[in-house]
């Protein structure tokens, strides 16, 4: 997880081996060190998506309206067991950074769905 908060980018999947069925790897960040990583799971579920212009867009991964990499935090946050009976784990770091030169309070999530036992 602080590889990603490191990094300012998406935490490393975690080695977990065969008995993953989904895993996703999410990061984002919000203006000042006082604010709540709830703000950054808010901005993953609805403003994930293209918003006009890379000013206006949330996700840097969402470059246009049709690039792949819009609503990935959406799809992750919301997703659902893979399998019946999968179980989802989640590890969850929250950092003080400075990005650009300004304080952000920056979120890494790993979700991990794993197959049932």
């Amino acid at each position: 997880m602080l590889a990603g908060i490191h990094s300012n980018g998406d935490p490393p999947f975690a080695p977990f081996g065969s008995h993953i069925d989904a895993e996703y790897s999410l990061w984002g960040i919000v203006p000042g060190w006082t604010s709540s990583s709830l703000q950054v799971v808010n901005d993953w579920v609805y403003h994930d998506g293209w918003r006009g212009s890379t000013k206006r867009t949330l996700n840097g991964d969402c470059t246009s309206v049709n690039a792949s990499g819009c609503n990935g935090h959406r799809r992750a946050i919301l997703s659902s067991p893979p399998l019946s009976g999968a179980t989802l784990r989640i590890d969850i770091e929250t950092r003080e950074v400075r990005y650009k030169g300004t304080k952000y309070l920056a979120v890494a999530a790993l979700l991990v769905w794993s197959k049932p036992a």
